[in-house]
């Protein structure tokens, strides 16, 4: 601020000299005032230079703050949950290993895609609890950071799976477009209903709604197979497409919902103190 306060008072003096001028004005004094504007400039530039160097080491270090915010998320998911990924891996390996014609294996993949849903949303729907909107608030990471965190983090997870079920042995081609709209269209209704019982539950209750309504999905996909047969029939391919497009619009609004409702620490939301 200085350093343009002075250069604008030395260009004020070189027009003002320059206006006064007359032939016979001294050179010496119109050089000496032009070698002072020149030096102003080049302080000036020097100073943006600087600063320009500044905020580049600014960016570098919020960078490396995010680096180091997302892998205290992956610290912070539970033992428990990355072997709950496992298990749903195995159990879609096995369903792959069966065979895309045995009636076991559209039942284990369909259910394993509401059991990954499942684990993503107590991960995801546990903080809803505590609203502590003022708090989060003064936090350079808040609520929000928080919630993409573990969405990226559950999203990530639940890719991994869902490759190891639709590229395991004996399951190619046609068989693993299958097996994917098999796992993924329970998994998109788990998680997209999940969270919209969730946002409607009392604070206390949005784990456990999210986690009976994920359930409830996982156990229907189980017993699908004998409720309607046809539905695992290769004519019903373009019906279960169908369903995971539409799933993942409703699923893409929810989580668009929740993240916006987690800014506010779900303060339009009633709250109740759990026990």
């Amino acid at each position: 601020m200085r350093r343009d306060k002075a250069l604008e008072q030395e260009l004020a003096a070189l027009y003002r000299f320059r206006r006064a001028a007359t032939p016979g004005a001294s050179e010496g004094a119109r050089e000496a005032c032009i070698a002072a504007c020149e030096d102003a400039v080049r302080a000036t530039a020097r100073a943006s230079a600087r600063a320009a160097g500044g905020t580049a080491h600014e960016s570098a270090a919020i960078r490396l703050r995010i680096s180091s915010f997302m892998r205290a998320q992956l610290r912070f998911v539970r033992p428990a949950t990355w072997a709950a990924f496992v298990l749903v891996a195995v159990l879609v390996v096995i369903g792959c290993r069966i065979g895309g014609t045995a009636p076991a294996a559209p039942q284990l993949l369909s259910m394993a895609g509401g059991l990954l849903a499942l684990i993503c949303l107590t991960n995801v729907t546990r903080a809803k609890a505590f609203g502590m909107a003022e708090l989060e608030g003064s936090c350079p990471f808040n609520a929000v950071a928080v919630v993409l965190a573990r969405l990226f983090v559950m999203g990530a997870a639940s890719v991994a799976v869902l490759a190891v079920g639709a590229f395991s042995t004996g399951m190619q081609g046609a068989d693993a477009a299958q097996a994917l709209l098999w796992m993924g269209a329970p998994y998109l209704v788990a998680c997209a209903g999940g969270l919209m019982c969730a946002r409607r539950a009392v604070s206390c209750n949005a784990r456990t709604a999210a986690a009976v309504w994920s359930a409830g999905v996982a156990a229907v996909s189980a017993l699908l197979f004998f409720a309607a047969p046809a539905a695992y029939a290769s004519a019903a391919f373009w019906v279960w497409a169908a369903v995971c497009a539409g799933a993942g619009l409703w699923c893409a609004g929810e989580i668009r919902a929740w993240v916006v409702e987690s800014g506010s620490g779900f303060t339009a939301q009633p709250h109740t103190r759990c026990a």
